[in-house]
């Protein structure tokens, strides 16, 4: 029997506790075999992904569900997977294949760009944010009394769970015959789904039938795209450093879509032998910043940021899978449906400038 660590801690605010799996563990936990444990009711040989999933409900105090529900580690979500189309998962049961490529999209950069994480929330609440300082008194003699603070100003962010889910579905021809890459393949899929997903949500979301609202939905400051010159890039820091918005030890970043990354690449910066942006489009340097270039934000856009001011908020424990063991019971076709309960919020709008029409 595993004996996981930090067995039933709780971390301050009655958030629960991240569980940590050793390297082996980890290594051994597959998504298949939950899966079709879930599907089968027969746990016997998944034994270790249903510790994992007792503990992860345990600790965030879940009640028992239906046992083809199960809660993972949360790296998984999957797409549809058949033998029966080539371009469908055909071409992992080919004897032999040697590895997968991974579906073309977006790449996520809120996180590498320096975004907060607030994981294992157990429901909503408020992020309290201050608002103003501290009165100060130089002192030109001793006996010089200092100024009272009068008041601090506190404002709250709300954070809401919201859900973001997926369903996919997977036939038994290839659960049969090549566990090991749909293992592999499924484990990725999951991962770049989220991430994509909810880097998208963090940048743009509407805040509305569900979604987050993103940055460029939070009422942020701007400077011009038109023509965009180097000058507008300088602007752009200046408006977020005359605010006091840049967090000790964080940095401004630039993130913008691949077409403006070899537009800003290929225009003369404050000299003609440096450019707007250097280095590699998918990530370089623009006036001295950090850049990332995605498809996830909007065309014609150049956003400029602290991401330490972006909070990702992850309620819950883990990753939720339904187990559909009779999505096609004809063709033997499982479905899989699994959800991620999270919210994304702006801690301080003066963080951020945007500009749009980009040319």
């Amino acid at each position: 029997m595993t004996t996981f660590r930090n067995a039933g801690a709780l971390i301050p605010n009655d958030r629960i506790e991240p569980l940590v799996l050793s390297d082996r563990e980890l290594s051994r936990y597959s998504v298949l075999r939950a899966t079709e444990a879930a599907r089968t009711g027969d746990w016997f040989e998944a034994g270790l992904e249903r510790e994992i999933g007792t503990e992860l409900r345990r600790r965030a105090r879940l009640p028992d569900l239906d046992p083809r529900t199960l809660v993972v580690p949360p790296q998984i979500l999957a797409r549809d997977l058949t033998l029966a189309n080539a371009s469908g998962g055909g071409y992992l049961g080919d004897s032999p294949v040697y590895g997968v490529v991974d579906a073309l999209r977006e790449t996520s950069v809120v996180f590498r760009a320096g975004a907060q994480r607030l994981t294992g929330l157990r429901s909503n609440g408020t992020y309290a944010t201050q608002g103003s300082r501290s009165t100060v008194t130089w002192a030109p003699t001793e006996s010089t009394q200092a100024a009272e603070t009068a008041s601090y100003t506190f404002g709250s962010i709300a954070i809401a769970q919201k859900t973001v889910t997926a369903y996919v579905e997977e036939s038994r021809q290839l659960r049969l015959m090549s566990p090991e890459l749909g293992e592999m393949t499924i484990r990725r899929e999951l991962r770049s789904t989220l991430s994509t997903a909810l880097d998208a949500a963090a940048l743009q979301g509407s805040g509305v039938n569900g979604e987050p609202t993103g940055i460029l939905n939070a009422g942020i400051g701007t400077f011009t795209g038109a023509s965009v010159a180097y000058s507008g890039l300088l602007e752009a820091q200046t408006d977020i450093l005359t605010a006091n918005s840049l967090n000790d030890g964080s940095a401004v970043s630039f993130v913008c879509r691949p077409a403006v990354a070899s537009l800003l690449a290929a225009r003369q910066g404050f000299s003609t032998n440096a450019p707007m942006w250097t280095g590699p489009l998918w990530k370089g340097q623009v006036a001295g910043c950090d850049a990332f270039s995605t498809m996830n934000i909007p065309a014609t856009t150049l956003l400029a940021g602290d991401f330490s001011q972006l909070l990702i908020a992850e309620f819950g424990s883990g990753l939720e899978i339904r187990v559909n063991p009779y999505a096609n019971f004809q063709a033997g076709i499982v479905g899989y449906g699994a959800s991620l309960n999270v919210d994304v919020c702006t801690l301080r709008a003066s963080g951020f400038s945007v500009a749009t029409s980009v040319t």
